[in-house]
């Protein structure tokens, strides 16, 4: 018998009510001798039909960090990446189920609560002995897993795409009341502390504008009042002044407010209310388009 591990999405979804993000219901499935799909195509679509969607294939990397990726019949590349990166979140997400007391260490680590974490998608690698997030793309679909290790800078797992923390999962009509503002945090970490504020909030996994590694947080601003918090670093606010450009041609008005300390997570972690925060994102004015007619 050999695991695999799949992902059922009902129809229905559960809004957390704190950071206002959603996410479907998932599950670990098993399935026996899945090479039985590779010869028989018939089985193979009657399995794609089903409620359980099983991994469409395998992802393996060599030492010089090339992609090799074993499909299954009548099965793309896109779709068995797709498949392996939201396989791979949903087995660390479990782990971390199993050893709750890595989540307990993880809220000491960062001071941030559980609820705003697991809206997150936060899980625990065992192998790597490091907690995870899955990033998104712009269709709600994982592309990669972001490690967070003790010490350290977080690292992207080999093979993955940049994409964005927070996002709905599959699908991004979710985030429709566009009348909430949303912020724009840059990283994991900063979009958990907006979580935690109560705020509804996508995180760029870098500071440096990238087309498809920012194209979900432009997708699920479009329309929206949208308020960016760059870390307050060089770094931080030449990435924010390069990005919002792009912003301003989706959003419906743009704030950026830059965060008293090193970045939002410091602010909260310093004692930054939701009060406070609400009236610094109200006292700041949004940007506008100078136009001059000769």
């Amino acid at each position: 018998m050999k695991l695999v591990v799949g992902v059922r999405r009902n129809a229905g979804s559960r809004a957390d009510p704190v950071a206002g993000n959603h996410r479907l219901h998932k599950e670990v499935v098993t399935m026996s001798d899945p090479s039985q799909e590779q010869r028989d195509p018939g089985a193979y679509e009657a399995l794609r039909a089903a409620p359980v969607a099983m991994p469409l294939g395998s992802l393996r990397f060599s030492t010089s960090g090339s992609k090799r990726i074993d499909t299954w019949l009548g099965c793309t590349y896109e779709q068995a990446e797709t498949d392996y990166w939201e396989c791979l979140a949903l087995q660390f997400e479990t782990c971390l189920r199993d050893e709750p007391k890595r989540l307990d260490e993880f809220q000491r680590l960062l001071g941030l609560p559980a609820n705003a974490l697991l809206s997150l998608g936060v899980g625990w690698d065992p192998k790597g002995q490091c907690w995870t997030f899955p990033m998104r793309n712009r269709l709600g679909d994982a592309c990669g897993i972001q490690r967070r290790f003790r010490k350290g800078e977080p690292r992207a797992m080999a093979g993955s795409h940049l994409g964005c923390f927070g996002l709905p999962v599959d699908d991004l009509q979710l985030f429709a009341d566009r009348g909430i503002p949303l912020v724009v945090c840059e990283g994991a970490s900063d979009t958990g502390a907006a979580m935690a504020l109560g705020l509804q909030a996508v995180g760029r996994a870098c500071a440096q504008p990238g087309r498809e590694a920012d194209a979900g947080a432009l997708e699920a601003c479009r329309g929206r009042q949208v308020i960016l918090v760059p870390d307050n670093d060089k770094a931080g606010l030449d990435g924010a002044a390069e990005f919002t450009p792009a912003l301003l041609r989706v959003a419906r008005s743009v704030r950026c407010v830059v965060p008293k300390g090193k970045d939002l997570r410091a602010d909260y972690l310093a004692g930054l209310t939701r009060q406070e925060f609400i009236a610094k994102i109200n006292g700041t004015p949004p940007f506008r388009f100078d136009v001059e007619i000769a």
